[in-house]
């Protein structure tokens, strides 16, 4: 809570510079492979080390079928 508090003191009246991201594609013929997992019945489970975040965006990944 005291860590809040002083950054609410010190972030004020900040100008962004800029920003970046990295975006971790998935490798050649994953989304094929899944597609056909999926049109045999096979159920697909995504598990990652990551955050919930990296599975959500394996899932935009995919092709439109699978959202």
């Amino acid at each position: 809570m005291f860590l809040l508090q002083i950054a609410e003191l010190i972030e004020k009246e900040l100008i962004l510079l800029g920003c970046t991201a990295i975006e971790d594609k998935l490798q050649d013929g994953v989304p094929n492979c899944i597609e056909t997992l999926s049109r045999a019945g096979i159920k697909i489970w995504v598990l990652t080390g990551d955050k919930m975040e990296t599975a959500i965006n394996i899932a935009y990944g995919l092709t439109p079928t699978h959202h």
